[in-house]
């Protein structure tokens, strides 16, 4: 499978009976990273990069070139992303 566009996590998520248990952990935490990082960030997403495309990265990428102005709990969740 190429990668790109989501393709790759989207046949793990269609396999995910069939992942090892190990992998089936990492899936659910990376999930919950992204739903706690939407969750901070939806504000700043709408303010900053209204009209942005979502998918390819490209609201992340917004929010990182307006990282000095984000709200204090996204960007805290920008430097805890950072920091893994």
């Amino acid at each position: 499978m190429q990668p790109g566009g989501g393709r790759i996590a989207k046949c793990m998520k269609e396999h995910e009976a069939e992942l090892s248990p190990a992998c089936q952990e990492n899936i659910k935490k990376a999930e919950q990273r992204l739903k706690e990082f939407s969750d901070e960030c939806k504000a700043d997403a709408e303010k900053f990069c209204k009209g942005i495309r979502p998918g390819g990265g490209r609201i992340l990428a917004c929010l990182k070139s307006h990282q000095s102005e984000l709200a204090p709990a996204c960007a805290a969740e920008f430097n805890r992303a950072g920091k893994k």
